[in-house]
């Protein structure tokens, strides 16, 4: 186990019958323009480490830090000791020792780490220009801006799983403010994927563009029984509030609206 072997030893010396540790580690930059000047830019690094430990009669401990050095082992072991002696819940606990195969799914690309920073403040630039030249009626871009993280995750434990997963990506975006008639509208739309090469401006700087525009012009209408279309961004917040209710915890504490539906049809069959 190499870098954490302090903790595994530390792990057994106190009793612990099963250990893991999950290890994220993060580097993450944000940049933003406003009327073609940087106004944020931020470059961080960070450390997300999560120990378990279960002990013979499966009480189990959870301790979590920001740093990994030789004594944060003892100390997230005697966190994992401290919180198991106060835990009250009998829910059984256990270490999952893995699978024996896993598919293998592409989530990083090298590629995007290599592209320099002052092309992707240039493409911001771009996509600026391309939204004030988008439509007539643009009346402001209020904001321009790009976000990348690279992740690494790292799950090890005494059960002999040792997996690590690498996942970046990148998101794009813009705002802008239409305006027709007096009455004013924003948009807003991003790009997100891990392929720089793959980041069309044009494409994007329509998208928000339509988003502001296609909201001038609208009127009030008599209040009646009809059919509607509602957009993605109208019906995800309402699903996200019904599909939360598949919560384990939610079920558990009788506050899910699926108690007792298991196996029957909850939804549309139009709904995947």
């Amino acid at each position: 186990m190499g870098k954490y072997d302090k903790f595994f030893a530390a792990a057994k010396e106190a009793g612990l019958k099963e250990a893991e540790l999950t290890v994220i580690e993060t580097h993450s930059r944000s940049i933003s323009l406003f009327h073609g000047e940087i106004d944020n830019y931020s470059d961080e690094n960070g450390m997300n480490v999560i120990a378990r430990g279960v002990f013979s009669n499966g009480k189990c401990g959870v301790a979590v830090c920001d740093t990994w050095n030789k004594d944060r082992a003892k100390y997230l072991i005697n966190e994992i000791v401290n919180n198991a002696k106060v835990i009250e819940n009998d829910d059984t606990v256990f270490i999952y020792k893995g699978s024996d195969k896993y598919h293998k799914v592409n989530t990083f690309n090298k590629e995007l780490n290599n592209v320099p920073i002052d092309v992707k403040i240039s493409k911001l630039k771009e996509l600026e220009a391309s939204l004030k030249a988008e439509d007539s009626r643009i009346a402001d871009v209020a904001e321009v801006g790009y976000n990348e993280s690279n992740e690494i995750v790292t799950i090890v434990n005494t059960n002999g799983l040792k997996l690590t997963q690498k996942n970046n990506y990148m998101f794009c975006y813009g705002e802008v403010v239409a305006e027709e008639n007096g009455v004013k509208k924003s948009g807003f739309d991003f790009y997100f994927g891990n392929d720089f090469k793959k980041f069309d401006i044009k494409e994007l700087s329509k998208k928000i563009a339509e988003d502001a525009t296609s909201k001038l012009g609208g009127i009030p209408c008599p209040a009646k029984k009809c059919k509607v279309v509602l957009s993605p961004d109208a019906v995800s917040p309402l699903l996200r509030v019904y599909v939360g209710h598949a919560d384990s915890e939610q079920v558990q504490k009788k506050s899910s609206y699926f108690i007792g539906k298991l196996h029957q049809k909850v939804a549309s069959k139009k709904l995947t």
